[in-house]
């Protein structure tokens, strides 16, 4: 597999020369780590509690950027918990090929020796923090992974890997981390997409924006627990969308699947007006009203 450079607002990614899918939007690899995944995970306050290994599941690792931009913030300071990272990508070209160009990504060379030994050992570690990588199938490395408290979801686009963004691999994953309360980022804000993580039993909101995006997306395994979840005006939305079905299912059943996602707790208008109200969801309602102004 082949790459080229794209140049970015801010610094550079890398685009598949077969497919022509760019791994970053147009801000580039670092600021959109920093701004989807790590100021919507709230790490800091996260690592600053006293509570057991907190688990970030880096699915669709790429050029690792979502994975070292919160080892920095868990390096940072001396946080109680411990961060463990576990990486899944089955594709290993694209970061080793962005090693080879250090001029354009100094954020990722002055990481290069923990990156070539997580590479060769799959594993790597320090204090207060562990990073592990699986490199074969998502689902079949799923089984023996800890259930995690965060996912940073950023596989290729739906466009490019539908199976990836589907209403089966969602099931697989919320089974996965049903017991856990998870929270879901993700850059994409699909109709298609968040059909199907409703139908597979998360709880789906809108995630804050970036300067080039109106739009992302949160999901958590957690019934009502988002401080904005998607409502009954993107419902309506929905009804109108030629989009409905999730991307591996018949379109043809667009209204079963309608009337199944209206089903779901977060459009019961009831429960919608009396959400439970926490530091948690307060503060994430602070900052998410920050960023849309």
């Amino acid at each position: 597999m082949s790459f080229t450079i794209q140049d970015c607002d801010q610094g550079f990614t890398l685009v598949e020369t077969e497919s022509g899918q760019s791994m970053h939007s147009r801000i580039g690899a670092w600021k959109e780590a920093q701004d989807l995944y790590i100021a919507q995970s709230q790490l800091d306050h996260r690592l600053a509690t006293q509570d057991s290994p907190l688990v970030i599941f880096d699915v669709g690792m790429g050029i690792a950027a979502n994975a070292l931009a919160a080892l920095e913030i868990a390096q940072a300071s001396s946080y109680p918990r411990t961060l463990k990272i576990v990486s899944f990508e089955n594709r290993l070209d694209g970061i080793r090929t962005a090693l080879n160009h250090p001029q354009h990504f100094p954020w990722l060379e002055k990481h290069r020796k923990k990156i070539e030994l997580l590479l060769e050992y799959k594993s790597w570690s320090a204090p207060g923090v562990e990073w592990s990588l699986f490199d074969g199938n998502f689902f079949d490395e799923l089984k023996s992974a800890h259930a995690p408290d965060l996912i940073f979801y950023d596989f290729y686009g739906p466009k490019t890997c539908p199976t990836l963004w589907g209403l089966n691999a969602f099931e697989r994953l919320y089974l996965h981390c049903k017991d856990q309360h998870c929270l879901l980022i993700t850059y994409s804000a699909s109709t298609a997409v968040r059909s199907a993580m409703l139908l597979a039993g998360f709880e789906v909101g809108y995630g804050q924006p970036t300067s080039l995006k109106s739009e992302s997306t949160l999901a958590s395994s957690k019934a009502l627990s988002l401080a904005h979840p998607l409502d009954p005006t993107w419902l309506e939305k929905l009804t109108r969308s030629n989009a409905v079905a999730p991307l591996d299912q018949p379109k043809k059943e667009a209204e079963s699947w309608i009337q199944k996602i209206r089903s779901r707790p977060q459009f019961c208008r009831s429960l919608f007006n009396n959400r439970e109200s926490d530091s948690s969801l307060q503060a994430l309602d602070s900052n998410f009203q920050r960023r849309m102004r």
